[in-house]
């Protein structure tokens, strides 16, 4: 029974004794600081909504428990409530104002609500109280750089290196903050030490890179850039800035496939898009580069430039209507653009649309009165519109802006050109090659204009230089054999055009002597029934004349060989033979032959004084002539084209140079324009019309159309005499007088200059 009664005690009495020890246990209050224990283990699970109900249970009864208002705060950050978890700091701080971990939550609280000056403050105020908390260096160095504060966020960063300086995020921070303080060495040196402290932070690397970039130096922003994508080779960016890199240094096939990469990875990247297409460009892929603008423009249809390098991917196609379309509209986008506004006038122009692109052009000029392009283009313009002038003064508004614009003084060297200027166009041209010595337009016009100058071993300078470039062009190799064989130089003359001495000299000499043979047996046969000479007849005169110019000359280049040596000038006067004898043994005796007789007879008085006047008024027309020119272009009247020949001759052989110039030229051609042109008109047209055909025939044999008016003239006057005269005489006198008077002139100006 006994035993009995145990088991029952046990079994009924364990329950009731365990019912007083459970209620004695819950009911035994926890304090705020277990609550708190108990919250900062839930923080520390993650589990953020239960510790902030256990430490709001533990402010209920400690209303003056900082931990607890601490911890509070914490969970309230966590659940991204930054408004609620400043005020929970604060609460924390008024509890404890020493409470270091509050004010970090509340630093923390401030920056979530960028309320910067307010967090850095509570950063300060941490490490006022513990100068040791590393992470609080970061925190505040944020904080002051949200505000701009680059340089007091700087002495935060070096004050967190000093306390770990093994940390690569702190020197990525410290170069971009100084960065910012535009101490771009330090800059580089701060980034340089994060990536060696961890080579694998792409963050470093794309900093790096980037600063690099903006520095200037691409070399090593590449290799930075080539790290980053390594590192990152899904961030589109590394490719783009590492393609960005390459383009800056010219390694454009390098550079394309960087670009295309980064649009592997982001298609409508429109930066990489203008990239790839620049590089195209830049390596003459021209239709690629049109279909990576086109893209471009299709992405951003509003942005100018993409309009205007789509317009040069076309132009470089030779696709001018099209690209025109296109510079249109980029003028349209951006109107006040003075460089589109060129482009717009230039294109219109290669259209051969000039009257069009001149306002162009000249607005934008209005544009830009400084973008020195914008008057070259229009000078071009004025140029092709024969407004040499104008071309001239616009030319020279764009060289006042850009002294070294090399188009601008090939082109203003060309107007003088055709302005006949030709010392101004040499001067201006010369300027030009010191830019671009071998170029091969510049120095031909410059032969071209020396060798309408006179100067003739400066001719040949430039000459030589443009056939060298271009050794099958026509005009560079007809100037420079031209300069050659002036010069006597006639066996380099033979190495241009060694066909011309064999063939051409052969068939001139055998064209001459054939011609001659003919002639000379018609003039020296007495011919009764002619009763003047045959129009046709005289003009074989002249052309024998003239080709036993150019057959002596051949003849003269091949004596060189054997060394003999004779000006140009000599094959006149050879040339020149068998007309005179002609006249003398064979005109003057013929039917129609009274003139040339007479020729033989002494002048009278009156004849002289008619010779005089006639003599006055070529002189005094000669110099209205000048004068009128001078008065119309404002500028001196360019010399004859025949001046600087016989300048040159002068100074080689005075005697030929007299004996041509002065007698034997002008006796030759009264020979054949007033005595056989003048009479084979005379019987037809009369004596005015003779005067005037053989005037005119006088005016076009010499080849000079600017002194076409003076040589006409000329021509009017000495045919008057001799229809006065009935004699070649007076005329003769006149021409031989009025040559001398010229070649005085000519070396007295020589002498001077």
């Amino acid at each position: 029974m006994r035993f009995l009664s145990h088991i029952l005690w046990v079994c009924l009495g364990l329950p009731l004794l365990a019912g007083p020890v459970r209620a004695q246990a819950v009911a035994e209050p926890a304090t705020a600081g277990d609550l708190v224990r108990q919250g900062r283990q839930e923080l520390d699970a993650g589990h953020w909504a239960a510790a902030g109900d256990l430490f709001r249970t533990a402010e209920g009864l400690d209303s003056n428990c900082a931990a607890a208002f601490a911890g509070e705060g914490r969970s309230l950050y966590e659940r991204q409530r930054p408004a609620e978890s400043v005020a929970a700091y604060v609460r924390a701080l008024a509890a404890d104002p020493g409470y270091t971990n509050a004010y970090a939550g509340l630093g923390r609280g401030h920056f979530a609500l960028k309320e910067y000056p307010a967090a850095a403050a509570a950063f300060r105020k941490y490490l006022t109280l513990k100068p040791d908390g590393e992470w609080a260096y970061e925190a505040l160095y944020d904080s002051l750089a949200r505000q701009g504060l680059y340089r007091e966020g700087a002495a935060a960063l070096r004050q967190a290196i000093a306390r770990n300086p093994r940390q690569a995020e702190y020197y990525i921070q410290l170069g971009w903050c100084l960065k910012n303080l535009n101490e771009e060495k330090a800059a580089v040196a701060a980034l340089e030490q994060a990536c060696t402290l961890d080579p694998q932070n792409a963050e470093g690397w794309r900093r790096l890179g980037t600063l690099y970039y903006e520095a200037g130096d691409f070399n090593r922003a590449v290799a930075a850039c080539r790290r980053w994508a390594e590192r990152s080779p899904m961030e589109p960016e590394a490719h783009f800035w590492l393609g960005q890199g390459l383009f800056q240094l010219q390694r454009y096939v390098e550079a394309l496939p960087a670009y295309e990469q980064t649009l592997a990875l982001v298609p409508q990247h429109t930066n990489a898009i203008y990239g790839l297409g620049a590089s195209c460009f830049r390596l003459k892929q021209y239709p690629e580069a049109e279909t990576a603008f086109r893209k471009f423009v299709a992405l951003r249809p509003g942005e100018a430039d993409g309009q205007y390098w789509l317009y040069e991917a076309l132009i470089q196609q030779g696709q001018l209507t099209k690209g025109l379309e296109v510079i249109r509209q980029a003028t349209v986008l951006n109107p006040t653009n003075a460089y589109y506004m060129t482009q717009l006038g230039w294109c219109l122009n290669q259209l051969n649309r000039t009257a069009e692109a001149v306002p162009v052009l000249q607005r934008a000029v209005a544009l830009d009165p400084q973008y020195p392009d914008a008057r070259l283009y229009l000078g071009i313009c004025h140029y092709d519109r024969d407004d040499y002038q104008d071309s001239v003064s616009t030319l020279k508004q764009c060289l006042a802006l850009q002294g070294t614009n090399f188009d601008a003084l090939y082109w203003l060297g060309l107007s003088y050109y055709e302005l006949h200027h030709y010392a101004d166009a040499a001067e201006w041209l010369q300027k030009a090659i010191e830019i671009q010595p071998k170029n091969f337009g510049v120095n031909l016009w410059r032969g071209l204009c020396l060798l309408r100058a006179g100067n003739y071993p400066g001719a040949t300078a430039n000459l030589e230089v443009a056939h060298s470039v271009k050794p099958g062009d026509g005009a560079a190799r007809t100037a420079l054999f031209i300069c050659k064989v002036i010069l006597g130089q006639y066996w380099p003359a033979y190495e241009i055009y060694p066909a011309l001495f064999f063939f051409g000299g052969g068939a001139l000499l055998a064209g001459y002597l054939t011609v001659m043979t003919v002639l000379m047996r018609r003039s020296l046969r007495v011919r009764p029934e002619a009763t003047a000479p045959g129009f046709f007849f005289s003009i074989w005169w002249l052309a024998l004349f003239i080709e036993g110019e150019l057959a002596f000359i051949l003849i003269l280049a091949a004596l060189t060989l054997v060394g003999v040596h004779e000006t140009p000038l000599t094959a006149v006067i050879l040339a020149a033979v068998p007309i005179l004898y002609a006249a003398v043994k064979g005109f003057s005796r013929q039917p129609w032959g009274g003139p040339f007789a007479a020729t033989l007879q002494p002048v009278s008085l009156r004849m002289l004084g008619w010779a005089a006047l006639a003599l006055v008024v070529l002189e005094v027309a000669d110099a209205g002539f000048m004068q009128l020119m001078t008065l119309v272009t404002h500028h001196p009247a360019p010399a004859q084209e025949t001046v600087p020949f016989i300048q040159f001759a002068w100074h080689t052989n005075p005697v030929t140079a007299f004996l041509a110039v002065v007698l034997v030229a002008p006796v030759t051609e009264e020979v054949i324009f007033r005595g056989l042109i003048f009479g084979a008109v005379e019987g037809r047209l009369g004596r005015w019309g003779a005067i005037g055909v053989s005037a005119l025939v006088f005016a076009a044999a010499h080849f000079q159309v600017l002194y076409f008016v003076p040589l006409l003239i000329c021509g009017v006057a000495l045919g008057w005499l001799r229809a006065k005269s009935g004699s070649l005489a007076p005329s003769m006198l006149v021409h031989c007088v009025n040559n001398g008077i010229s070649l005085a002139g000519i070396m007295l100006f020589d002498k001077a200059s």
